[in-house]
């Protein structure tokens, strides 16, 4: 029996269709253009705004700055557990239409080698990897906008493969605020300007679009694992 269109009634849950709906934008070489931000205070203190740096103003206006629409979610980041209560799973983000189709996870979190710095504790390598489980369902990339957390490459190998995400930005020195937020922005706006193709089976010349555009990326050590 043949059913017309006009008479369909499909059965599938949201969810099914986005995912139907990425399968076909992945198939047509278009993405949606999504952030989501997770931020902590990079000042160590929350007493004075006048001197509290953050990237979200920058972040959030990405799409006036490179003239597309960009949807980006901003969500500070105060301590370990606010940031488990989002990401691990069952974190309460991954219940959320805000987490579907989103293409870039940008973590702007203060790191060290051990592990990213969220006082008065320390979210290790592997909790970063335990959290970070849930990427596999639409292509996206995750940036860490964090000082030395890539400077053992196995990390980025090992976050990549549990992950699922297409991509693992991050750097393997420290790296200044407003030096970093410049590098940031680049790759980002390089990203989502991209209209060659698919922008994540081109990860790699993204990258290294930035890399030549400014070598001090190089310098702070920012690595790309895909």
């Amino acid at each position: 029996m043949i059913t017309q269109f006009d008479n369909f009634q499909s059965n599938s849950t949201i969810q099914n269709q986005l995912e139907i709906d990425h399968t076909i934008e992945e198939y047509l070489g278009t993405y949606e253009k999504k952030m989501v931000v997770f931020e902590n205070n990079w000042t160590g203190t929350y007493f004075n705004d006048s001197t509290s740096q953050s990237a979200k103003p920058f972040l959030c206006n990405i799409g006036q700055l490179i003239g597309e629409q960009v949807d980006v979610e901003h969500f500070p980041i105060h301590s370990k557990d606010n940031l488990t209560y989002f990401l691990k799973n069952p974190g309460v983000l991954w219940d959320s239409p805000k987490s579907w189709g989103v293409s870039v996870w940008y973590f702007g979190i203060h790191g060290i080698s051990e592990g990213l710095q969220l006082p008065p504790d320390i979210v290790t390598k592997d909790e970063i990897i335990e959290m970070c489980t849930e990427f596999r369902d639409f292509p996206n990339i995750l940036f860490f906008s964090s000082c030395s957390l890539f400077e053992d490459d196995a990390f980025g190998r090992e976050l990549l493969e549990t992950s699922g995400s297409r991509g693992i930005l991050g750097y393997k020195e420290k790296v200044p605020f407003s030096i970093g937020t410049i590098i940031d922005l680049l790759f980002l706006s390089s990203f989502f300007l991209y209209n060659f193709g698919d922008p994540f089976k081109n990860l790699e010349g993204i990258y290294q679009g930035v890399i030549d555009t400014l070598p001090v990326a190089s310098e702070y050590g920012l690595t790309l694992y895909c």
